[in-house]
């Protein structure tokens, strides 16, 4: 659903959650940036996203890493 807000749940307690708006997204990008390459349709989406997934481009932060901001701007999500 495009205008599902998704909540993401770091791996650790410590690291407040983020919410992703496929809205705010969409009004820049195309599905087929993220879809199926790094988040595939058919595959469940983890509780958890681990700091490991997303520096090898295979979870959330994959666009900010490389295309917006570097993680050290942890504070632009968290």
């Amino acid at each position: 659903d495009f205008d599902e807000n998704i909540v993401l749940q770091p791996a650790y307690e410590s690291i407040a959650s983020v919410t992703f708006s496929h809205v705010k997204h969409l009004r820049w990008l195309d599905c087929d940036i993220c879809h199926p390459d790094i988040f595939d349709y058919d595959e469940p989406r983890p509780d958890r996203f681990e700091k490991k997934t997303m520096l090898a481009g295979k979870s959330w932060c994959t666009c900010p890493l490389k295309v917006s901001f570097p993680m050290e701007d942890c504070h632009r999500c968290h």
